[in-house]
């Protein structure tokens, strides 16, 4: 296990993972639903809740991917269920599920059953702390037999090698999940046909996911770039200009999630729509912003949605952030002190008979620091935004605390706008964190 401070941030062990509620799979036909008879013999690790609400899950239209069994009797249970598949039809799609996070190898009858289904499968995750002291031969053998494989999920497996080979021939494989939302795991070393990519979220040390961008930059939709170790910058030598030009031309991209706000030194993005930025080592401060507004400025994009985790920064960067994005739609801001939020929001009420900063915000979040309160200063600034202000909410950052009763909220509902308070893993500040693909 990693120490605290080299890991992704974590939600409490108490939430679920960020699900997809969105996703829709690209094969024209309903993916079959395989699951045991009970959840008795599930691991507890994955048990038919998660299951149902996981983003492959609803990636296949909401069906349960298949669970490896503990027994022979499980897989009793799961050739009825590929019988079934079988004689509705015989080329239906399947999601896949292996997972023995309870047991050091997947049992060989079970793989007898599934692999030969290979075939058919458009979901796979591999969801095993105990991989790299598993016989993972029967990973290498999928190579060249994934031809339907779309979604890929590697959760739990830091430590393990995967062969090689096996999704670089994937010639279908568009979304690539290497570490998980709810635990903030280390990526694995895949070999991932990235070329081909549309979506893809990993934690690696930061200047490794640059030759992953450059691979992937004409295809990338949407990525998320967690940090591994105890950097959070680029340096210098990190970079070979001479195999890697700088900056990447990442013309699809549409929605980034990152760590680093190093990473935007390197790359341009003209169709960027959604910008999400986060830091676990020191926060989002300063020189953080030094790369923020001029990545905005060379990529001429225009930003709808803003997200700015565990955020400090100097007054000088308010109306210069706030002017570099004037279509702005959606902000999330989460502070680390009371006296960035009053800047932002002093910013956000103050008018002019010239012009009013984000015009167009219609969504507003707020993460205000623990143990603290919202001034008059925020909710003064909500209303200077009624009627285009459609949506308010307030959370405590890395609190669970949901105040009931304010008036303050009862006004800004009587005046139409959606306003409450909110615990820290609601869904509209897990999918900004996390993603939702």
């Amino acid at each position: 296990m990693l120490p605290q401070e080299s890991r992704l941030k974590s939600p409490p062990a108490s939430r679920s993972c960020l699900q997809s509620s969105s996703a829709t799979s690209s094969s024209s036909q309903s993916t079959n639903r395989l699951t045991p008879d009970s959840t008795a013999a599930i691991p507890s690790a994955c048990d038919g809740t998660y299951l149902g609400r996981s983003a492959m899950s609803a990636e296949a239209g909401g069906k349960q991917p298949l669970v490896s069994p503990r027994s022979g009797a499980r897989c009793l249970s799961v050739e009825k269920q590929l019988r079934r598949a079988r004689a509705s039809d015989v080329d239906a799609p399947l999601s896949v599920c292996f997972d023995s996070r309870s047991m050091p190898d997947i049992p060989k009858p079970l793989l007898d059953l599934v692999l030969p289904t290979s075939q058919r499968w458009v979901g796979l995750q591999l969801r095993n702390a105990q991989l790299e002291l598993c016989d993972d031969d029967w990973v290498a053998s999928l190579a060249g037999k994934l031809p339907r494989l779309e979604r890929l999920e590697i959760f739990d497996c830091a430590n393990w090698l995967p062969p090689e080979g096996v999704f670089t021939t994937a010639p279908r494989l568009t979304r690539a999940l290497t570490t998980s939302a709810d635990t903030g795991e280390v990526s694995p070393p895949v070999e991932l046909p990235w070329a081909q990519l549309t979506h893809y979220r990993g934690a690696l040390e930061p200047a490794e996911h640059i030759p992953h961008l450059f691979l992937a930059a004409d295809t990338l939709v949407e990525c998320v770039l967690g940090r591994a170790g105890m950097l959070d910058v680029i340096l210098q030598d990190d970079i070979d200009p001479e195999r890697i030009p700088t900056p990447i031309l990442l013309p699809r991209l549409r929605r980034l999630h990152l760590t680093s706000a190093d990473l935007l030194d390197y790359i341009t993005t003209p169709a960027l729509e959604g910008l999400y930025l986060w830091s676990e080592l020191w926060g989002i401060d300063d020189p953080d912003y030094w790369a923020l507004v001029p990545f905005l400025q060379r990529s001429g994009c225009t930003l709808r949605s803003l997200a700015l985790f565990n955020c400090d920064f100097g007054p000088t960067f308010t109306a210069e952030l706030f002017n570099a994005v004037p279509l702005l739609e959606e902000l999330l801001f989460e502070g680390t002190r009371v006296e960035s939020g009053e800047r932002m929001f002093a910013a956000l009420s103050h008018s002019d008979d010239v012009s009013l900063l984000l015009p167009s915000l219609r969504e507003l979040v707020y993460g205000y620091p623990n143990g603290t309160e919202p001034t008059e200063t925020v909710f003064a600034a909500v209303k200077a935004r009624v009627p285009t202000m459609r949506r308010f909410l307030l959370y405590e950052a890395e609190g669970w605390r949901v105040p009931e009763g304010d008036s303050r909220i009862r006004e800004l509902k009587e005046m139409g706008v959606d306003a409450q308070w909110v615990s820290s893993d609601h869904p509209v500040v897990q999918r900004k964190h996390w993603g939702d693909f």
